[in-house]
């Protein structure tokens, strides 16, 4: 129980630094551009890992257990 609480709070600071790092690629870059930017691509690596951190959470969680701290 306690792994799934850290995964749940892992991923709840991975999505928060992936959606400020594809929002700084969104005003630093435009267009097509933006799918390249270091930053965006950081956020994508954060999504990811924070699916994989959700998906650990919720092996001993409750579903609402692990959507309450995102």
């Amino acid at each position: 129980m306690i792994l799934g609480f850290v995964a749940s709070v892992v991923g709840m600071l991975l999505y928060a630094v992936a959606s400020v790092s594809q929002g700084y690629a969104a005003s630093r870059a435009t267009g097509a551009d933006v799918v390249r930017h270091p930053a965006y691509v950081l956020g994508l690596g954060c999504d990811g890992l924070a699916w994989v951190a959700s998906l650990v959470a919720l092996r001993s969680l409750p579903l609402f257990g692990v959507q309450c701290w995102r």
